[in-house]
């Protein structure tokens, strides 16, 4: 059963593309491709059979295109336009040391650009804030991060209470934060693919 079976293998890795970003209403001076995109894994896979029918050599073939069904999200795909990329981007726990000097609340993490929300999991704002007392009009159905403790908070319409620590490590850990971008239909174009094939070889 296994004689003239063969197996195909073939990886592809390249580095994520660096480009300019300093937060929404445009790149400040000085700043050129001081970020980087996530980096590309690809893995694709052919089983094959032969079978020797005397004139004829006939050879069945499966090919699975990213095997492993990898999401990937590629630079720039899926966003309705430049404000829906900065929502996106703006909503990434960027390292403190990438952003320092940029004019916009970052919630310090260790996210990169492509970084995406978990299968499945709700959206669920996280908003920075340098004291509860400088929010406006809080959105009671965002958390708030302040920056002055440290801590979470969310808004009931008439007080703050504290979100509790089990509930933010949920949303950490599924990426529940980050606004994906609002094509979503076109922001992954990378599904994982099989198709069957027939070749005949033929002996003149």
């Amino acid at each position: 059963m296994l004689d003239q079976l063969r197996l195909s293998i073939l990886g592809v890795w390249s580095s994520g593309r660096y480009f300019s970003w300093t937060g929404p209403g445009g790149v400040q001076s000085g700043y050129e491709n001081n970020i980087q995109w996530n980096d590309f894994l690809n893995v694709d896979l052919r089983i094959a059979k032969n079978f020797d029918l005397g004139l004829v050599d006939l050879e069945l073939f499966m090919d699975i295109y990213n095997v492993f069904n990898i999401k990937y999200m590629s630079y720039r795909a899926g966003f309705a336009d430049s404000k829906d990329y900065d929502y996106y981007m703006e909503s990434l726990h960027l390292p403190a040391d990438v952003v320092k000097d940029f004019n916009y609340g970052n919630i310090p993490g260790d996210d990169t650009p492509g970084d995406i929300r978990d299968d499945g999991v709700a959206y669920q704002p996280l908003e920075y804030a340098t004291s509860l007392n400088s929010i406006g009009t809080p959105n009671s159905s965002a958390y708030y991060f302040d920056a002055s403790s440290g801590k979470y908070f969310q808004w009931s319409g008439s007080n703050w209470s504290q979100v509790s620590d089990s509930r933010i490590e949920e949303v950490m850990d599924t990426k529940a934060y980050i606004d994906m971008p609002n094509l979503h239909y076109t922001t992954f174009l990378n599904p994982r693919d099989v198709f069957f094939g027939i070749k005949l070889n033929i002996d003149l």
